[in-house]
């Protein structure tokens, strides 16, 4: 019976993942990111367990490649094979009105620790922004330069009548008429620190940044040709896949109202001061 089993044998997992294209996570540990894009792009709400596509919010989405351990040493993956510099990438939302710190109140937010790091000031201390994003009344981005420069000269001239730019940021108070964010897309292509974890959701496991770090302090960054070497494969990807993907999510959503998916968890709930 044995013998005329022997052609009966069902791919093993490393098999399986090879036919599928999918790759096993990395180990969870302490990694350097390059921020290969940063698109402040319009997501869902989510509400009683839903993304509702009718309320659209502005979100920093970062697509991150994974650059090298923070400790040094070949990377992993969780089966222990070798990962290769530069090929993995990985997503994080930023939430551009949770300026404060997580609930432990000690950790903190994404674009606080991003901001902090990228200036090289503590979390704890008034942070300047390298930017801000106006929206008008119907919260759509303003490009024009000198709309925005008009209302910098305003919002100075008057602050003390327009109250905190945390608070204005915060509880989106129009000011003069129009609402602030601010801007972190001038990091893109920087390095930063981070902990990536490795979780499983529903059948699958992936990786997931569950906070900025600093860089350490020994970091060199990679030659001119090996950013080349990185950059290349990420822009075909970033073209061909990301850009076309996100507007079909996006369309699809709207049309249809509502979409029921599980929620990812940015971890960001307070706030405290910020400043120019």
């Amino acid at each position: 019976m044995n013998g005329e089993n022997e052609g009966f044998v069902l791919d093993s997992k490393e098999e399986l993942d090879q036919k599928s294209g999918s790759k096993p996570p990395l180990e969870a540990e302490d990694y350097i990111i390059k921020l290969a894009k940063i698109d402040l792009v319009q997501k869902p709400a989510y509400v009683n367990g839903q993304w509702d596509y009718r309320q659209l919010n502005w979100m920093f989405e970062c697509i991150c490649i994974v650059q090298g351990l923070k400790a040094g040493g070949e990377m992993k993956d969780v089966n222990g094979g070798d990962v290769p510099p530069f090929s993995r990438y990985l997503y994080r939302e930023v939430n551009p009105r949770s300026l404060g710190f997580q609930s432990d109140k000690v950790t903190p937010s994404f674009l606080r620790g991003l901001v902090s790091y990228m200036e090289e000031c503590s979390v704890n201390d008034n942070l300047k922004i390298p930017g801000i994003i106006l929206l008008d009344k119907s919260k759509q981005v303003i490009r024009d330069q000198e709309t925005i420069n008009n209302f910098l000269a305003e919002f100075k001239k008057n602050a003390k009548m327009y109250g905190s730019l945390t608070d204005c940021i915060k509880n989106q108070n129009p000011v003069a008429g129009y609402y602030i964010l601010p801007d972190i897309r001038s990091y893109e292509g920087r390095y930063v620190g981070c902990a990536i974890e490795a979780e499983v959701k529903g059948e699958r496991k992936m990786n997931k940044i569950t906070k900025f770090s600093k860089l350490p302090s020994v970091f060199v960054k990679p030659s001119q040709q090996e950013e080349v070497d990185a950059l290349t494969p990420f822009k075909e990807y970033y073209l061909k896949i990301v850009v076309p993907r996100r507007k079909d999510r996006l369309d699809k959503g709207v049309s249809g109202g509502v979409n029921n998916m599980s929620s990812d968890d940015l971890g960001e709930v307070k706030i405290d001061e910020i400043s120019f």
